[in-house]
């Protein structure tokens, strides 16, 4: 789950992917903290859609969520927001387009995300799948349980099964 998303009750949907999230409107914007997209902002200009109609809930939504999530976690504890840049239609069409991560690539912001997360090696950390599947542009949760689950048979993760949800750990092949 995004980590900033601790610091905020959540009092509506992403109009994005969905899931329960903290919306925050002034004069000017909307500011949006989602587990699965992260933090974005758009000026009021949409309607009820941020996303066009064609695509909304679509099967390249995952995509949006992605590019909104990578550069969230780029910015993770900046308060001012300036970071966030205001998107538009247009923006979010463009995510669509580009081109997806490769299963090789998956892995590796997988095991990236997984690494910024430990304070140290050897440290748990919590994926949920259930959200941080855009952190690897997986298309769902099942696909990057799929890239956990492939990094623990591989040996670079270490999944403690006796915990709710999946607290892992980086093994030292994994921090190679």
């Amino acid at each position: 789950m995004f980590k900033e998303c601790t610091e905020y009750a959540a009092n509506g949907e992403c109009r994005i992917c969905g899931a329960s999230s903290y919306e925050n409107t002034d004069r000017t914007a909307t500011l949006v903290v989602c587990p699965t997209c992260g933090k974005y902002r758009y000026r009021d200009m949409f309607g009820t859609s941020l996303v066009d109609p064609k695509l909304e809930r679509s099967r390249a939504v995952y995509k949006i969520s992605y590019h909104l999530r990578s550069r969230s976690e780029k910015g993770v504890g900046k308060r001012d927001n300036s970071f966030f840049p205001f998107y538009t239609h247009e923006d979010f069409r463009e995510m669509t387009e580009r081109r997806v991560p490769s299963v090789q690539e998956k892995f590796q912001l997988l095991l990236g995300h997984l690494g910024g997360l430990s304070e140290f090696p050897g440290a748990e950390v919590e994926f949920d799948s259930t959200f941080d599947y855009s952190v690897l542009c997986a298309k769902n949760p099942e696909e990057a349980k799929f890239y956990l689950q492939a990094l623990e048979e591989r040996g670079f993760v270490r999944i403690d099964p006796s915990m709710n949800g999946s607290p892992c750990a980086l093994t030292p092949d994994g921090w190679q």
